[in-house]
């Protein structure tokens, strides 16, 4: 079972536990309208369309915090990406230096 963050097109997001390929997953949610989300500021249900899945990864690696300097040391992370290469480029976003990562999904 894979961990997944779903971003609608108002911007709403929607953290859920499904099994599947990253393809299957994908399919499942992107351009789907559903209205069973959260309703409306007026109370009525709103329709909206997934626009992005992204999924949730570990990664342990040596390396640094973003303008540490100095030692360089073990690390143990989470990180959302729509794929395991956005995954890895997101976590240079808040480390620097990464040697020997290992980058694998999250699993529920």
């Amino acid at each position: 079972m894979r961990t997944i963050r779903v971003t609608f097109d108002d911007g709403d997001t929607l953290t859920t536990n499904i099994n599947g390929t990253e393809a299957e997953i994908r399919a499942y949610y992107l351009g789907q309208v559903s209205d069973h989300y959260p309703d409306g500021p007026d109370g009525r249900e709103v329709l909206r369309k997934a626009v992005k899945v992204e999924f949730w990864y570990s990664a342990l690696f040596i390396g640094r915090k973003v303008g540490a300097i100095g030692a360089f040391y073990p690390i143990h992370a989470h990180v959302w990406g729509e794929d395991i290469k956005a995954a890895e480029l997101a976590l240079y976003e808040k480390y620097d230096h990464i040697q020997r990562l290992i980058l694998e999904p999250r699993n529920a």
